[in-house]
Parts: structure tokens; sequence; C-alpha cells
């Protein structure tokens, strides 16, 4: 299993190469050497990057061991037998040297001679950076202006508020929203992201640990204090009106593409696609409004904190509900005018 490769660099410029190494001293004449039995192997190869270095790491240690009682046999004396190191690819290597999180993660099980070349070719890159033309490395000088407090001329534009504006998602938003299992709706509009977007750094935040990481992350219930919408999120319409609801749907939808590993394509996407689209595109949805909003959020909720599947049955049962509901309130209606009619 071990990659028979000794790191060589041929020149001060060459790159070396990321294998582990078996040293040319211990291959001494009539040694055996351990190989992992058959069935083993596939279970060595289904451990995790950090499992088989740390394994590596123990097999070369007691490696180490038997070397020193070899040299201590005479010449003529049958040397002990070796392990072979399980195999990390060199593509795992880069994977590794390039990653910072994940080489910090697993340094300390990393051989010297690894470490070495990791370095070894962080000098390179480094050097070659520094030698490429010095119009890729800098930017083109330009006249210094005489007058140093002039500032380049605003090129003004035409702005209509009825024409919906392409805004990005705050990217300090996907931390919350990794660490609190349902962000409200109404954080969406795209007032609410252009105001997080300016104030970001000054959001109260708490060192929290994501993906094995700490890191500092806006407090969900000051964001929410900030944005004015703490008191309406009891509300059946979360406080926003049906224009304000369908641009935060779109941007909600936006939000969790970008966070699906499989994109558009993706459980999170194709769920929120569904949802959004089932109301927004029934032919009396503005109307009915107000009795298929609370419906909506029950259906979001669910999702977010149970994982619920979308079920088409389910929301056309729904819609069935709202239809009927609007029904009785419409009859109730016109008995009270009715009423008021004959009153007269």
């Amino acid at each position: 299993m071990t990659n028979e490769h000794s790191l060589n660099c041929t020149s001060s410029n060459s790159r070396p190469k990321l294998l582990l190494r078996t040293t040319a001293s211990r291959q001494a004449d009539g040694r055996q050497r351990i190989t992992h039995k058959p069935h083993l192997l596939s279970a060595l190869r289904g451990l995790s990057l950090e499992a088989r270095l740390r394994k590596n790491q123990e097999i070369e240690k007691s490696n180490n061991e038997v070397y020193l009682r070899n040299l201590s046999k005479g010449g003529n004396d049958t040397p002990s037998p070796t392990a072979s190191l399980i195999t990390i690819s060199e593509e795992e290597f880069e994977g590794i040297r390039s990653t910072k999180t994940l080489f910090e993660r697993v340094k300390d099980s990393l051989p010297a001679y690894i470490l070495s070349a990791m370095q070894q070719i962080n000098s390179l890159e480094s050097t070659m950076r520094d030698k490429r033309p010095r119009e890729e490395n800098q930017v083109s000088e330009q006249p210094v202006p005489k007058n140093r407090r002039l500032m380049p001329p605003i090129i003004e534009k035409s702005y209509n508020h009825l024409t919906p504006h392409g805004i990005t998602i705050p990217d300090c938003l996907y931390a919350v929203a990794k660490h609190n299992s349902y962000l409200p709706l109404p954080i969406f509009t795209e007032r609410n992201l252009t105001y997080i977007h300016v104030h970001a750094a000054s959001f109260e935040t708490s060192k929290v640990l994501i993906d094995g990481i700490k890191q500092e992350v806006i407090t969900l219930q000051v964001l929410l204090d900030s944005l004015g919408i703490s008191q309406s999120l009891d509300r059946h319409d979360e406080g926003l009106t049906y224009p304000q609801f369908q641009q935060a749907a779109k941007n909600y939808y936006l939000f969790e593409t970008e966070r699906d590993p499989s994109g558009e394509k993706g459980t999170r996407s194709i769920w929120t696609r569904n949802h959004f689209l089932f109301f927004t595109q029934q032919p009396e949805t503005e109307q009915y409004y107000d009795l298929w909003k609370p419906r909506e959020l029950d259906f979001r909720r669910d999702r977010q904190l149970y994982s619920k599947p979308f079920t088409l049955s389910s929301y056309e049962l729904c819609w069935e509900n709202v239809r009927s509901e609007s029904r009785k309130q419409s009859a109730t209606h016109f008995t009270v005018s009715s009423s008021f009619c004959s009153d007269d």
C-alpha cells in the first residue's frame, strides 16, 4: 500500500512530490515487510484522511523501533519485519497544503519530510509570483493628481423605486443560518438586506463553533431587533405586505440556492422553489393573501424545523381550505350587509 517513491529534488527550482517514501537504508536484503491482509485493505482505504494519517504515524513509529532493534543485531541475523504505510495520494497531500484549516487540523500527523516538501512548494510558488512580469503584480502606475483631494466623478443613474433591483445576500447571513435552524422571512426584503450590508460590522456578535471552527457570528436576536422585525414575527403575515412577501421570497430562494451543495438541483433549492411558486402562482393569490399567509408560514417552519418534504396534495388541500374560508367570509359579509339594508 506504500507509494515506493523518494522525495527527490533535481534542482533548487524543481517542485518536490508530496508522496510517502520508504527510506532506502531500511531496504536491507532479506528484510520481510508486513503487508496488510487483503480483507483489511478495503477497510483501511475507507478510513478518513485524518485517520489514515494518524495510523501511518503509528506505523512509522513502530517501524523506527524495529529499525533501531535491527541495528543492534549482527549482520548475519535476519532483520525483523516492518509494516507498510497506508496510501495517501499526492492529490490529498496537495489538498492539505492548499487548505489552511485542513492543514492546521492534521499537521501534527504529517511526516517531517512531507512538511518540508510543502514548505519548499510554498516557497517556490512565492518565488514564481515574485518573478511574474511587473504588469501582472502591480497596478499600472497612474499619474499622481495634482490635487489629492479630488475624487473620480460620480456617474449618475436614474432610479425607479417600482423597479426591482438585484441585491446580493450578505455573507454574514450564511454563518447566522448555520448557527440557527430558522431564519424569519422578513430578513430577506431588499430594505433589510441593504441595511445588513451597510451595518454588518456594527452588529453584536458571539463566538460559536461552526464546522469545527470557532467563528464570530451575529446574534440573531440582535439582528431582528436592529431590523425592527422582532415584534412583527408573531403576526400571521410576519409584518409583510404581499409585494414585500414576493420580494423576500425571491431573495430567500437565492439564499437557499447559494448554500445548497447541488445548487438549483439540490433539495433545499427545489423545495423552496416549489413552496413559494405554489402560493404566488395561484390566480387569486393576492386577493387571498391574508388567508393563506399563516398556512404558508406553517409549511415553511415545518420544513426548516422538521425537514418535511414538499407534498403537492397537502398544498392543494390547503388552498381548497383557503377558498372555502373566503367563501364563508363573503357569505357572512353579504348577510351582515343585507341585515343593515333590511333595517333601513
